[in-house]
């Protein structure tokens, strides 16, 4: 996948979001759906083509730095939890694990996030929460770095 450079929305709208955003709780078999629906994000808004790579990480990474650029009056929720979730199942196709309710993981308690990767026995990641952190404060809360801080860990590739 190339990298361009992402063209932020020139105006964001209600019906930039995505359509399949919950409007109650999200279960674990909608990930997938959620996933899908920033594929579209990502190609209607932003002219991108998500690939499931993990290279198309970084181009999450700026859809979200765009999102941050915007004149929005709240969060984009739906949004990054779409995004969250393609990051996820970028994680989950290259390295394993599958989606849990939090409060079925070893997270429970600790995060927003509805949606967890379980990674194995007590071993769980967030990406659904690193994105919102990625809105909150930037480059420095990367996905594509969190993807290669997990592949460079035992078992799964350090």
């Amino acid at each position: 996948m190339s990298v361009q450079r992402i063209r932020a929305p020139s105006r964001v709208s209600s019906r930039r979001l995505p359509a399949g955003a919950p409007a109650g709780p999200v279960h674990p078999d909608r990930a997938l759906e959620l996933a899908q629906e920033a594929v579209r994000l990502a190609a209607r808004s932003h002219q991108v083509e998500l690939d499931y790579s993990p290279e198309s990480l970084l181009a999450v990474d700026e859809i979200v730095e765009s999102l941050r650029g915007a004149s929005l009056a709240e969060p984009p929720a739906a949004a990054l939890l779409c995004l969250g979730c393609y990051a996820g199942e970028v994680l989950a196709r290259r390295l394993g694990g599958s989606w849990v309710s939090i409060e079925d993981s070893s997270m429970a308690g600790l995060g927003v996030a509805p949606l967890v990767l379980s990674m194995g026995p007590g071993a769980s990641l967030n990406p659904i929460g690193k994105v919102h952190k990625c809105f909150e404060h930037g480059e420095g809360d990367s996905v594509f770095a969190l993807y290669h801080a997990v592949a460079h860990m035992p078992p799964f590739g350090g």
